[in-house]
């Protein structure tokens, strides 16, 4: 519930008082319809694409994108880890949709385009850190599947060992993530 003031904004909730600013407020809009129009524009390319037409979904996969990309440009180290790991999730997602996209086009160098891209997530210093690859651990999963199924099918189309090399990290993440899934779950359980 939100009361007006001449000051900063007042939230109320049942336990505390919060204090919001102006600038607050308009950060928390401006969170609010970045990911709208993502959500939009992800949805309408996901319905385009069942509808067999490839052009239009593509038009929105790329608009919902460069939402992603302006959103997570938006953050910053003073952003809540939570709101720049969503940001950064969201970039990812979107990647993945352009991959899973350009594989069913049978197009393979626009697959490794956004592949490569996803694979970047690791160069956002600001964004990665433990916490932000656990909460994004489902994306994380589905580049590692969709990187192994690209090499397996197309391996000529890697140079070097670049691309084997991202995949050792990216299991490396995902097994750290399962070893300590399963020393939380020991420590939880009745012996």
């Amino acid at each position: 519930m939100r009361q007006q003031t001449d000051g900063p904004l007042k939230c109320v909730s049942n336990a505390s008082l919060v204090i919001l600013t102006d600038a607050d407020e308009l950060l928390m809009e401006d969170t609010l319809m970045s990911y709208s129009v993502w959500h939009h524009r992800t949805q309408a390319g996901e319905q385009s694409l069942q509808q067999d037409q490839p052009g239009v979904a593509l038009v929105h996969y790329l608009a919902a994108m460069e939402q992603a990309h302006y959103w997570l440009g938006q953050q910053t180290e003073q952003t809540p880890l939570t709101q720049r790991t969503e940001a950064l999730d969201i970039w990812l997602r979107s990647c993945l949709n352009l991959v899973r996209f350009w594989y069913i086009q049978s197009t393979p160098s626009e697959q490794l385009r956004y592949l490569r891209q996803a694979l970047g997530y690791r160069s956002l210093g600001a964004f990665v850190d433990r916490p932000s690859e656990t909460a994004i651990l489902p994306s994380l999963q589905t580049l590692q599947q969709s990187l192994t199924h690209f090499i397996k099918e197309h391996a000529e189309m890697i140079q070097g060992d670049e691309l084997h090399q991202e995949l050792h990290r990216l299991n490396q993440i995902l097994q750290q993530e399962a070893e300590g899934d399963k020393r939380r779950a020991k420590a939880i359980s009745p012996e």
